[in-house]
């Protein structure tokens, strides 16, 4: 089963992320980068996912939903005071 970015609640995913800068932080490795999900081309994702034999609706894959973790992502980088890259922004389709 393929994991969708739907599957893990936002308030979970904000908890998790800030949980991984802290430990990451407390063990003083050289620098923190968090990465934002990019936008997805949910054609092309869905036509993988069929090529591949599996079902392809209700896939979970939305940019609208990504926007959404990727303000979590940008959101604890700025809480936490670590570099992030805002992939969903620069990204294209």
């Amino acid at each position: 089963m393929l994991l969708c970015i739907r599957e893990i609640p936002i308030d979970v995913f904000r908890s998790n992320m800030t949980q991984i800068v802290d430990h990451s932080k407390s063990r003083h490795f050289a620098e923190v980068l968090l990465l934002t999900p990019s936008k997805v081309n949910t054609e092309v994702w869905e036509n993988t996912l069929r090529s591949m034999g599996l079902p392809a609706d209700e896939t979970g894959k939305s940019n609208e939903l990504h926007r959404q973790y990727a303000d979590v992502v940008l959101e604890v980088a700025q809480d936490k005071s670590v570099l992030a890259i805002d992939l969903y922004e620069y990204w294209p389709l």
